[in-house]
């Protein structure tokens, strides 16, 4: 014995189930260029007086790039247009045309039928009940976009190892390391220039020892670092 179908595949299935029902009563209307995915730009459009595509992606759940193909098809059926937006003239609002408006109260009708179909079925008082957990259960598409996601960036299993002070050609990864002892200053210009008219031994220091990262690196973009005596 199959186990019982989980909440979403029922949910998706009723859901399939309506907009079925809902699209074979427009076509049997004569709107046979209609497709049940159109639905998803149709049933925001009946009650605003307009809306960009980004925001029926939004309320549809769906990527800009789907909702974009949608809102095209339609408006080559001559179901909606695209008007500039009075509060900003470079954005472009969809509008349903008089043709696309005659599908509203099809469209109500038919989800009229559906539900008191389902009344019949469970009695009206369950279903006022499903429609009332439904309701507690939905959030508003500005909530949905700002729910809490795991934070994978602390999940790490320890902090990033530091490349502090590994210069690479081109490049410097982390901020540089001081490389004399604290203390000890750093020969000014004045000292070395003295020092090599006199001839005089000129303050020398070395290096931090290259790190293999360091000298990996180097092969790929340039000769071999060598130490350097200043």
């Amino acid at each position: 014995m199959e186990p019982p179908p989980d909440l979403k595949s029922l949910l998706r299935d009723l859901h399939r189930r309506l907009l079925g029902y809902v699209h074979n009563q427009l076509t049997a209307a004569g709107h046979h260029d209609l497709r049940p995915a159109h639905a998803n730009v149709l049933q925001y459009l009946g009650t605003s007086g307009g809306l960009r595509v980004q925001d029926l992606a939004v309320r549809a759940q769906m990527t800009w790039q789907s909702m974009a193909e949608l809102v095209g098809q339609l408006e080559r059926a001559g179901y909606v247009t695209r008007e500039p937006d009075p509060a900003d003239r470079r954005a472009r609002l969809v509008k349903l045309t008089p043709r696309g408006a005659d599908l509203i109260p099809i469209a109500i009708a038919a989800m009229s039928d559906v539900e008191a179909s389902w009344a019949r079925q469970i009695g009206k008082e369950e279903l006022e009940h499903l429609r009332s957990a439904l309701q507690r259960l939905w959030q508003p598409p500005d909530q949905q976009a700002h729910q809490a996601v795991p934070d994978t960036a602390t999940a790490s299993s320890g902090p990033e190892p530091s490349r502090a002070g590994h210069r690479i050609p081109g490049r410097l990864l982390g901020p540089r390391q001081h490389r004399r002892p604290p203390g000890q200053q750093h020969p000014s210009l004045a000292t070395c220039y003295s020092s090599r008219k006199h001839g005089a031994a000129m303050p020398r220091r070395e290096t931090t020892a290259i790190s293999p990262a360091r000298t990996e690196l180097a092969g790929l973009h340039g000769p071999a670092i060598r130490r350097r005596r200043l």
